[in-house]
C-alpha cells in the first residue's frame, strides 16, 4: 500500500497490525516511514517517542523525531534530539553535521562553527558529510568576513587590533570564525587593508576631491590587477572567496573616494 502511495490505508493497516502487538518494532518503523512519506508530522512525533520506549537506543525513532520537530518549528527540541544521537552513536560525523545545520539555523554561530569543524576532523574528506561542513563553513567565514571588513575600514582601532591579535578581535565583536576563516582574515587585515588605510592618509594630506581621488583609484586599480592574477591560479571555490574580498575593498575604498 505504501509502495502504491495509498497512505491512508497503509497508515491504518500498520496501527492494526500494532493493536495486536504494540511492542513490535519492525511495524512502527514502516508506519514511522509511512508517516513521514505523508508530512504527517504531528503524528510522527507519537509513533517515534512510542518507539523510544520499545528500542530506547533507537537512531532510527530520534533520527526522524529530530526532522519531525524541525519541520513543526520546535528546533529547540530538534537540538535536543540530536544531542541524544551524539550521546548514542558518538562515532558518526552526520550527527554533529545535523546538530551543526540546527545551530546555525538558531543563528548560534560560534556553536555551529565548533560542531562543522568537529565533523572536519571526524569525517573522511572524500565523504558528504565532509563536503557539507566544509562549504557551511566557508559561507558563514565569508558571511562574517564582509562584515568585519567593512568594520575595520571605518575603525581604525579594530583594524590596529584585527592585524595583531585577529581572534580576539573578531571575538569581542560578536563573531566566531574557522581556524581557516581567521588566517584568511589576519592575511587580508594585515595586506589589503593596509592600501586602505595608506589611501586614507594620502586622502587627509590632499585637498578633498581632487588628488586623494587618484591615489584611492590607483590602489583600486593595483588590487584588482592583483586578484585577478590569483584568481587564474586558484580553484572555483577560492575565486569566490576572493571575489567577495575584492568587491568589499573596492566598496571600502569608493566610500572614502
Amino acid at each position: 500500500l505504501r509502495e502504491a502511495h495509498r497512505i491512508d490505508p497503509a497508515v491504518a493497516a500498520l496501527r492494526q497490525a500494532l493493536l495486536l502487538n504494540p511492542s513490535l518494532r519492525d511495524p512502527r518503523e514502516a508506519l514511522i516511514a509511512t508517516l513521514l512519506d505523508g508530512g504527517r508530522f504531528s503524528e510522527i512525533v507519537t509513533e517515534a517517542k512510542a518507539l523510544v520506549k520499545v528500542a530506547p537506543r533507537s537512531v532510527f525513532a530520534r533520527d526522524i523525531l529530530s526532522i519531525a520537530y524541525l519541520q513543526l518549528g520546535k528546533v529547540e527540541k530538534a537540538v535536543r534530539i540530536v544531542g541524544e544521537l551524539v550521546w548514542i552513536d558518538p562515532l558518526n560525523p552526520d550527527h554533529y553535521l545535523k546538530r551543526a545545520m540546527l545551530l546555525q539555523q538558531q543563528d548560534n554561530v560560534r556553536a555551529a562553527v565548533l560542531e562543522y569543524m568537529r565533523v572536519l576532523e571526524m569525517a573522511s574528506e572524500d565523504s558528504e558529510a565532509y563536503e557539507c561542513a566544509e562549504e557551511a563553513l566557508e559561507m558563514l567565514d565569508d558571511d562574517q568576513i564582509r562584515q568585519i571588513i567593512l568594520l575595520a575600514s571605518e575603525d581604525r582601532l579594530f583594524h590596529w587590533k584585527l592585524c595583531r591579535e585577529t581572534t580576539d578581535a573578531v571575538q569581542e565583536r560578536g563573531f566566531f570564525l574557522s581556524e581557516d576563516g581567521i588566517a584568511r582574515l589576519r592575511h587580508f587585515a594585515q595586506s589589503h587593508l593596509a592600501d586602505i588605510e595608506r589611501g586614507q592618509r594620502q586622502q587627509g594630506q590632499n585637498r578633498p576631491h581632487q588628488r586623494a581621488r587618484p591615489a584611492i583609484k590607483r590602489i583600486q586599480d593595483r588590487r584588482i590587477d592583483q586578484v585577478k592574477l590569483l584568481l587564474d591560479r586558484q580553484r572555483p571555490g577560492v575565486q569566490k572567496r576572493l571575489q567577495l574580498g575584492l568587491q568589499v575593498e573596492i566598496a571600502a575604498l569608493a566610500r572614502e573616494g
